[in-house]
């Protein structure tokens, strides 16, 4: 116990730390692991209790993890609840499958999960804004047609204590006005400003003092765990499947949620990202569980819903130059726990596929930057020899 104490103090030490250098926007410097050893944003299950992302991606593998490989390339993975992992340990999950597949074979790349719960591409766009400080080599957005419905400001309790958290960066984020997301940014930009300057200046406080509680139970959980194997939590519930529900209240819904719904576009802002930092990127289109009652593909989207979002995703990752993976139809009804939420066989499957377009993707960067190195060494070489050449001759001694 005297090496957990140790590691208690050390914790809130670098904290404390931490928190007065927020300011000055260095991922050096990185907090001790907290959820699931750094391994995730957030804890399972339940909203976030730490939503500030300064403490949450200092705490993630993202700031602090070693490469295992000369030349690892760092893999940015975003999403919602579902590339999460949710209801999954993150050990069966596909991040953590897909950095088991580098290992075996040698692969120089790492998988960071920066899931995040809740279907939101506003909020994935906020958490993209403010990981990109730690230099990612690809960005893989997975998403489905729940991210795009056009609401603003999201109503889901983790995302509005997200935006609450982070209002200084939503608001630098909003008036930057990406493109395709400046609209509901706008919005949020109003929502924001509303509460008194005592309330901006008080949330990180709130928001350390989150991390330090999370920390205690954290701590404590692992103690318990390990005095008391026989008393782990068992497994988290979900809503389960559902083939029997109502197709007319899915349309209904679905008509209020997606109204108008292409006219917010992360991958608008992805390719403004792409552009400006030269950093390729990756869409994946996430699969859904097939549960057909009438005209409803599910109990969230309708069937023509769905066709159309699956056209228009592979139409604007195309347009954009983005590799596109569509795995919509890729597992059957079983692999899922819910609607939405992939079963852990399920994970294994989408890692056996996931694992080669990673593969066939990251050799292309590799040889874009060779090709970049090559060309940078011949300049290099052609400008020493026209140096050279019009150097004057030397005069000769009489």
């Amino acid at each position: 116990m005297r090496r957990s104490s140790s590691t208690w103090r050390s914790s809130v030490a670098a904290l404390v730390l931490a928190s007065a250098a927020a300011a000055a926007e260095r991922p050096s410097l990185c907090l001790p692991p907290l959820f699931e050893g750094g391994s995730r944003l957030h804890e399972l299950p339940g909203a976030p209790s730490v939503s500030w992302l300064q403490l949450a991606l200092r705490q993630h593998e993202v700031c602090w993890h070693t490469p295992r490989h000369p030349g690892e390339q760092r893999v940015f993975l975003y999403g919602n609840s579902a590339i999460f992992g949710y209801p999954l340990p993150t050990e069966q999950t596909l991040s953590y499958l897909l950095n088991q597949h580098f290992d075996r074979s040698d692969g120089p790349a790492y998988v960071f999960n920066l899931g995040f719960a809740g279907s939101f591409q506003v909020k994935d766009a906020l958490i993209m804004r403010a990981s990109l400080a730690y230099q990612p080599d690809a960005i893989v957005y997975a998403a489905t047609l729940s991210d795009f419905d056009h609401f603003a400001p999201c109503w889901l309790p983790g995302i509005v204590r997200l935006f609450d958290g982070n209002r200084s960066l939503a608001l630098q984020f909003a008036s930057e006005r990406p493109a395709g997301l400046a609209e509901p940014l706008q919005i949020y930009r109003t929502v924001l400003t509303t509460p008194s300057p005592e309330h901006s200046r008080a949330q990180p406080l709130w928001q350390i003092g989150a991390f330090v509680r999370t920390l205690a139970r954290e701590h404590a959980d692992r103690v318990r765990h390990y005095l008391l194997p026989s008393l782990r939590d068992s497994a988290i519930n979900t809503s389960g499947r559902q083939t029997h529900y109502d197709c007319a209240k899915t349309r209904e819904e679905a008509g209020h949620l997606y109204n108008h719904w292409q006219e917010w576009n992360i991958l608008a802002y992805l390719k403004e990202v792409s552009d400006s930092t030269g950093v390729p990127v990756a869409i994946v289109n996430w699969p859904v569980a097939h549960e057909p009652v009438d005209d409803c593909y599910n109990v969230r989207f309708t069937n023509a819903a769905l066709s159309e979002y699956n056209l228009w995703l592979a139409e604007e990752a195309k347009a954009a130059g983005f590799a596109y993976l569509d795995l919509h139809d890729f597992l059957a009804p079983e692999d899922f726990v819910d609607s939405l939420h992939v079963s852990a066989p399920g994970h294994r499957k989408l890692a056996e596929r996931f694992a080669p377009f990673l593969d066939a993707l990251l050799s292309e960067i590799e040889s874009t930057r060779q090709r970049t190195r090559q060309t940078a060494t011949e300049r290099t070489a052609t400008a020493q020899t026209e140096r050279s050449g019009d150097r004057p001759p030397e005069r000769q001694h009489e």
